[in-house]
């Protein structure tokens, strides 16, 4: 372990764990890489941000929120968490016996206002209600004099601002989750929320309201997806913004803003329902160790059974508040130098995209447009190509007896956008093609890598290997086995009666290998979408 003095830690005897310097620790890491590049371990995010591999305390040297304590405290939000899941209204009820889960600690999500159980109206009612669509005027006035208070969902244009609210209720919704699932990164989702609501608080202020006196009728909902650093970044970039934007608006001491989140739907695939169990739980702790309010855990299979989905989604909340014991702890992330890094770097590139939005006028929204398609199909070419993973997805996927089914359940976000989808499709058009075999040019324990790799990617394209000589075959051996003459002739002889495509691609003998009939390379930066595509198709006219 690098040492740069002999001074004791702590109560650490002489001698052992002894601080080292930036230099010690790089020069450490690159003898470990045996010769290959420092500059690889970096990192980019979806927002283009670099992530570097080595990160210590003389970050905050470079981060201003450091020497404003006001700030430093409101972004960190260093109060422990009290974090509850989100579940629908009749379910709760109906379960609450056999689940032995107590409604009074609940966060109900309601979309259908005929449904909701006579329970609710009750005076000394202390449910958080989310509704989901707009209400009646009566609707409205209904629940509101039945003593309840939480959170509404509403559009903005349908919530009459003269309302004489209940105190703790939060009517005002802004939706940076609605650009998430729309494909926005994490830049844009922060700097379009706080631009919708400098929009609406512009509004407010000509009809004669002070920022001040809305500052408790408003709210934020937040998607929060499989990248745990990422997602809490994003929370605590939007709450340092928050507090610079109150700031400006002459208010001192701005309150905390309520931040309703759910699991992304962007990640969820309909092929692994276990592992959006994984990608939720992960969503989960970043919502309890940013101190977010609420968190929703959205069905994990279109099939499943409602009554196990809603089961795990509770216990994923129960887990982490009570066994991991992060919800008895205060900033639990704190200390964490790359996560500072991280949050300094997207507020200050969502503060640039939100003034740049400001000055678009009335084409923001057009701007807006144009800057989420051209996002998705950066995310798409990157997801496509492997450089971002899914496992079950565009890696590792498993083999699926059945076809699988269309993923689409009630209350589900449009549009959405949704990585696993193109995946999802192919893989369910593969499932009455036949099996693909491989051709060894070389003893496989020689090529192990080289074909553990084309069976993966082969699989994610929703093909498997069969033990029968296939329409479609697949060249496998070293480099320098694929331009000897010999195997050349092979592959021609080959070519005549199957389709041939290569693992790999040389950088030598491209041509020579085309003309011996190699249709197509298959490496690590192949397009899966596209290839499997070309390989279904070549198998079907076959």
């Amino acid at each position: 372990m690098p040492v740069s003095n002999t001074q004791d830690t702590h109560w650490l005897p002489s001698g052992m764990f002894l601080p080292g310097s930036n230099e010690e620790w790089k020069d450490l890491i690159i003898k470990e890489l045996k010769g290959i590049s420092y500059d690889t371990l970096q990192s980019q995010t979806e927002d283009g941000i670099l992530l570097n591999p080595i990160n210590t305390q003389d970050v905050e040297k470079s981060i201003p929120y450091f020497s404003d304590p006001a700030w430093f405290e409101f972004l960190r939000n260093i109060k422990p968490p009290n974090l509850r899941t989100l579940q629908s209204a009749t379910n709760v009820f109906d379960q609450e016996k056999e689940s032995n889960f107590s409604t009074d600690t609940l966060c109900l999500a309601i979309s259908d206002f005929g449904s909701i159980p006579k329970e609710l109206f009750q005076p000394h009612s202390s449910y958080w209600v989310d509704m989901r669509f707009p209400y009646q005027a009566d609707q409205v006035d209904q629940l509101l004099h039945a003593g309840n208070k939480g959170f509404g969902r509403w559009d903005l244009a349908g919530v009459p601002m003269h309302t004489q609210w209940p105190a703790d209720f939060s009517p005002y919704a802004f939706r940076a989750d609605l650009y998430h699932h729309q494909g926005s990164n994490g830049t844009q989702e922060i700097a379009w929320v706080l631009h919708d609501l400098v929009q609406w608080l512009h509004e407010w202020t000509e009809k004669g309201f002070s920022v001040e006196q809305v500052q408790s009728l408003i709210h934020f909902r937040f998607s929060l997806g499989t990248e745990l650093i990422g997602s809490v970044a994003k929370i605590r970039a939007f709450r340092g913004l928050y507090f610079r934007l109150m700031k400006q608006y002459g208010i001192e001491n701005p309150l905390q803003p309520q931040i309703l989140t759910d699991e992304s739907l962007r990640y969820y695939s309909s092929l692994d329902s276990y592992n959006n169990v994984l990608r939720a739980g992960t969503g989960a702790f970043a919502a309890l160790s940013s101190g977010c309010t609420t968190f929703e855990i959205h069905p994990f299979s279109p099939s499943g059974s409602e009554e196990t989905g809603n089961r795990l989604s509770r216990n994923l909340i129960r887990l982490l508040k009570e066994e991991s014991q992060v919800g008895r702890t205060a900033d639990p992330l704190g200390g964490s130098w790359a996560l500072e890094s991280y949050t300094w770097q997207l507020m200050q590139e969502a503060e640039k995209l939100l003034l740049n939005t400001e000055a678009q006028g009335n084409l923001a929204d057009s701007f807006k447009h144009n800057i989420l398609e051209q996002t998705r199909v950066q995310l798409s070419q990157s997801f496509n190509k492997g450089k971002t993973r899914l496992i079950g997805v565009n890696y590792q996927a498993a083999r699926y007896s059945v076809a699988p089914n269309v993923f689409s359940f009630q209350g589900m976000p449009q549009p959405l956008f949704r990585l696993a989808e193109p995946f999802e499709q192919m893989q369910s058009a593969a499932h009455s093609l036949p099996g693909y075999s491989i051709e060894f040019l070389c003893p496989e324990k020689l090529c192990q890598a080289r074909a553990d790799f084309i069976r993966q990617f082969m699989g994610v394209c929703g093909l498997y290997q069969s033990n029968d000589r296939s329409s479609l075959c697949i060249v496998c051996g070293k480099d320098e086995d694929y331009t000897t003459q010999e195997n050349l002739d092979k592959m021609s002889t080959l070519s005549k009666e199957v389709t041939l495509v290569l693992a790999g691609k040389p950088s030598e003998g491209i041509e020579q290998l085309k003309e011996a009939g190699i249709r197509e390379f298959i490496q690590v930066n192949s397009d899966r979408i596209a290839l499997g595509k070309s390989l279904h198709q070549w198998m079907q006219q076959a």
